[in-house]
């Protein structure tokens, strides 16, 4: 069928992509409601012939003025190639999509001391128009006969009249590096980062800064004060007279979010509130243009568990979700850190599932391998399971969907302030657990790449600290914390080392990392949906189910005993799809359950969501005992007595994912006769009944 939309690609710019939109017969501009770009990385870019994206990679949307003219997506990264397509929803209803084009930005070039300036010679800086923080002169630009208000900047593609001016005095040799401690020296920077040069003026305190909380407010541009919003962290648990915690460790759920995600704010609140995990605290970083949330605005005045972060921003100039997490790190006091969505749901015992997991693991990390989704349009439940789905076939797509989303991300505060998210939007989350992975790679090939102590606790190839070394920013004093205890103390240890000598670059490089290998990041297979990840229609992220979970087995999982939460969920997003884009069709899952009984042992395999009156009937079918005999109970008799010290199961109570075993009572057992038995078989064994 040909396409009414066609996408014609322009320049290409370091950051950004140009295209113009075409609509071709019988439809006009005039009839345009919203226009949408939609754009996902392109990982095999020299495939010819026409495109589709990968299942499961990250789709960014971003909604176009839908007038003639050249068009841009931004905050692209430098060098990398991209899948495009256009939709175009029309005032009458009907939605037309462009077919996908292969879109490539500009390879990141060398940055020279006039790059920043424009053809008066005059310097630019910040745009107006976009999230880029300087101007860089596009090569092509250079021309004489160029009118200077024609000129573009190559990491964004504005205009250089979006483009604040500065002083007239040359720009100097931009830094080699992104930040150095030494610049805090300075009333003023002029620094140079992966977009290019621009000037900072920084508070007096700046002085006293670590590397990291200049990065913060330069990614910021000014905006985030790390030692201001310092004082707003909540106190760090106080010790015993042993040193020892009463908890097992403080977690902090961290969350990123926007006005336009508001609505899910008190849901949020509400997960995270019926953790049974007891030490935690909130962390919401919240940006808008007109209003802060309301909802977080009034609990953090009355739950101090609760620290909210909002930036009134203008257009164009959000900040990106890499940014957000990483203060979201900064304001936490947790030993470790949990990314919560604030549109998905947590079980009550999700906190506790992971920590404790990622504890026993002795990991740094952990995040789900399989996961429950729900699609909003259709009100259909899924299971995704990456590695079963592609693990063979495609096994970067496998582990780009097993290590890229962010929803399940479980880690140690130690390990984020020591790695710190990718200032931008796209793929931050997949970024930061490949560097843990690499990082752990090459412990495990003994190559110390600095950054890492030698005191370690081992448990069989695993390698991880035993004391944490942690900085306490409010007053610059150095502490140590055991991973395994959460003991505190503030001078090193006796089993504490310094860090080795670090390897060479050419040994670290040389390492690879096999796609779908963990690297001491714990996984965890989700049989019991203690999360459930939402899909719709503003989802910054796509996830493919390999099956469609019916709706007995939802009854079962965890997600589901959030009762008026899962209920308010449930009715929050209306149904306007019958076909489902990311779910498949409904298949049963089954296992096996062992019924005891005091003639031996039934095996029966049994569906998810089953009820105690299915299993009577799989039972009656396998031995010849009639249901009415069978009294089923989850645990087994008490010593000296027939039956369990506990009621007996009804026929419409549900099994459950974690029961393994029921115990059946048999009238022989409760010394009931009958005056017509008949014949019973359990394990080879007849008996009459």
């Amino acid at each position: 069928m040909p396409s009414f939309v066609q996408v014609h690609l322009g320049r290409s710019f370091e950051e950004a992509v140009e295209f113009t939109v075409t609509l071709i017969g019988k439809y006009s501009r005039a009839e345009v409601r919203k226009m949408v770009a939609e754009i996902v990385p392109d990982h095999n870019p020299d495939v010819q012939g026409t495109r589709m994206p990968s299942r499961g990679l990250p789709v960014k949307k971003v909604e176009m003025r839908h007038g003639d003219g050249r068009k841009l997506v931004q905050n692209l990264t430098p060098g990398s190639s991209f899948l495009l397509a256009v939709a175009v929803n029309l005032k009458a209803g009907t939605v037309l999509r462009s077919d996908w084009v292969t879109a490539r930005t500009a390879p990141a070039a060398q940055v020279t001391a006039f790059d920043s300036q424009d053809l008066q010679g005059i310097r630019r800086s910040t745009c107006s128009s976009c999230s880029c923080k300087t101007f860089r002169l596009y090569r092509a630009d250079a021309l004489p006969q160029r009118c200077s208000n024609d000129v573009l900047c190559r990491a964004c593609g504005c205009p250089v009249a979006s483009h604040k001016k500065c002083d007239m005095e040359p720009a100097a040799e931009p830094q080699t590096n992104p930040i150095k401690k030494a610049d805090a020296t300075r009333s003023a920077l002029r620094l140079k980062d992966e977009a290019g040069e621009f000037d900072l003026s920084l508070p007096p305190d700046a002085t006293f800064w670590s590397q990291r909380e200049l990065q913060l407010f330069v990614d910021s541009r000014g905006r985030f004060n790390p030692r201001v919003w310092g004082q707003k962290r909540r106190k760090l648990p106080e010790p015993d007279s042993a040193g020892r915690l009463s908890s097992n460790g403080r977690v902090s759920v961290v969350v990123p979010t926007m006005e336009s995600r508001h609505i899910f704010h008190e849901q949020l609140w509400s997960v995270f509130d019926l953790q049974t995990w007891a030490d935690k605290e909130l962390i919401v970083v919240d940006t808008y243009l007109k209003s802060p949330s309301s909802f977080f605005e009034e609990m953090a005045r009355t739950d101090d568990r609760i620290i909210y972060a909002s930036f009134k921003i203008e257009p164009g100039s959000d900040f990106s979700i890499g940014l957000k997490r990483n203060i979201c790190t900064h304001l936490s006091t947790g030993m470790y850190i949990a990314n919560f969505d604030d549109d998905d749901l947590y079980s009550h015992t999700y906190l506790e599932t992971m920590v404790t997991n990622l504890k026993n693991s002795q990991s740094d990390a952990i995040t789900l391998s399989s996961w429950y989704v729900y699609e909003c349009e259709t009100g259909r439940f899924g299971h995704v399971d990456p590695e079963a789905s592609y693990g063979k076939l495609n096994p970067e797509k496998a582990d780009q969907y097993t290590f890229g989303y962010g929803f399940s991300y479980v880690f140690t505060r130690a390990v984020a302030l020591q790695i710190p998210y990718l200032n931008c939007d796209l793929g931050e989350d997949y970024e930061f657990y490949k560097e843990i992975r690499f990082r752990n790679l090459r412990r495990a090939k003994g190559l110390d790449d600095g950054d890492d102590d030698a005191n370690h606790v081992r448990e069989g190839t695993k390698t991880q600290k035993a004391w944490l070394e942690e900085t306490d920013e409010d007053c610059g004093v150095t502490l140590y914390r055991n991973r395994a205890t959460g003991e505190i103390r503030y001078d090193a240890p006796d089993e504490y080392e310094p860090e080795k000598k670090s390897s060479s670059k050419k040994e670290i490089d040389d390492l690879s990392l096999q796609f779908l290998d963990p690297s001491g990041v714990e996984l965890y297979y989700d049989r019991y949906g203690i999360c459930l990840h939402t899909l719709h229609a503003k989802s910054t992220s796509d996830s493919y189910a390999q099956r469609q979970v019916p709706e007995e087995e939802v009854q079962d999982l965890d997600f589901a005993d959030l009762n008026n939460i899962f209920a308010n969920y449930l009715n929050r997003f209306p149904r306007t799809k019958s076909s489902s884009t990311y779910i498949r069709r409904v298949r049963k899952q089954y296992r096996t359950l062992m019924i005891r009984t005091s003639a031996g042992d039934v095996s029966v395999e049994v569906a998810a969501g089953a009820t105690v009156g299915d299993v009577k009937k799989l039972i009656t079918a396998q031995t010849g005992a009639l249901p009415e005999m069978l009294h089923l109970y989850r645990n087994p008799p008490t010593a000296g007595h027939g039956k369990p010290d506990e009621s007996e199961c009804e026929d419409l109570d549900r099994v459950g994912p974690r029961t393994s075993e029921l115990w059946a009572v048999l009238p022989i057992d409760r010394g009931e006769e009958s005056s017509s038995p008949i014949a019973v078989n359990i394990s080879g064994n007849t008996i009459y009944c």
